[in-house]
């Protein structure tokens, strides 16, 4: 259901992202993903999945998981961005945070407000081509050119 969230919308001729599974063999991190059709660069980011601890409780205004701290300042290490998914299976739904840099303790819930719909899938991309426009990577001087 993330990966669908991500991938299939009828407003966009393609996908906007370009999905590659982590799985068990990875830890913390579940998709790595690409945005398609870039000419500078490959911009990318991080994705954590978790499902809801009681599904989506009705008034509550989020859904509630549980992203340790010790997760959380995995994927905040990373120089990619990184993002906490929460898929609800029973409706179907997908809500996103992001796990900003800053973060020192985990994190609980995710707002409802924050569902990974159409609109929101465009605004992802749109902040994660400005997180790579401002953060050009340092050339590497390797020993092994």
């Amino acid at each position: 259901m993330a990966e669908l969230a991500l991938t299939s919308f009828k407003s966009f001729p393609k996908p906007l992202f370009r999905i590659a599974r982590l799985g068990e063999k990875w830890p913390t991190t579940d998709f790595y993903a690409e945005i398609k059709g870039q000419t500078k660069g490959i911009p990318a980011a991080l994705f954590q999945i978790k499902t809801p601890i009681n599904g989506l409780a009705s008034g509550s205004g989020a859904i509630h998981v549980h992203l340790p701290k010790a997760d959380v300042l995995r994927l905040s290490k990373h120089p990619l961005p990184a993002y906490l998914l929460g898929v609800c299976h029973k409706s179907q739904r997908v809500f996103i945070r992001a796990i900003p840099k800053t973060r020192k303790n985990g994190i609980a819930r995710i707002p409802i407000t924050h569902e990974l719909l159409e609109p929101n899938v465009k605004v992802l991309r749109d902040e994660i081509l400005t997180y790579w426009s401002s953060h050009v990577p340092p050339n590497l001087n390797s020993k092994f050119p």
